[in-house]
């Protein structure tokens, strides 16, 4: 099951006595596809953090994600290897010990499968 998360408190930045910004905008929210919060698949095919780690991203600018699984945080892990499951909406997810599975939607019958 999943909670919600408490959306974030957005502060506009500091502003001087003549009304012009002090401070510069946010960062990205989105880097290489991917925002902190989604659940992604990392299949690392060498090195030490090789193999696949299942868990929810937090993103860095520079590209490198750490991976927060069921056995610990796995850091460092390229964007390339990364398969997105879900994008975050909101929500926290609990993970499991059970192997992720997607399935492919069942073939359409009848007088309206043309339409799906």
């Amino acid at each position: 099951m999943g909670s919600s998360l408490e959306p974030p408190a957005f502060r506009h930045g500091e502003v001087q006595r003549f009304g012009f910004p002090r401070t510069k905008a946010k960062g990205l929210r989105v880097i290489k596809g991917f925002r902190t919060g989604d659940i992604v698949t990392a299949v690392v095919p060498s090195g030490k953090k090789a193999g696949k780690h299942t868990g929810r991203v937090a993103i860095r600018s520079r590209g490198y994600f750490n991976v927060k699984t069921l056995s610990g945080t796995v850091t460092d892990i390229s964007h390339k290897y990364c398969i997105a499951l879900q994008q975050a909406d909101g929500y926290s997810y609990h993970l499991t010990e059970k192997e992720t599975v997607l399935l492919p939607m069942a073939e359409a019958r009848g007088p309206r499968a043309a339409i799906i």
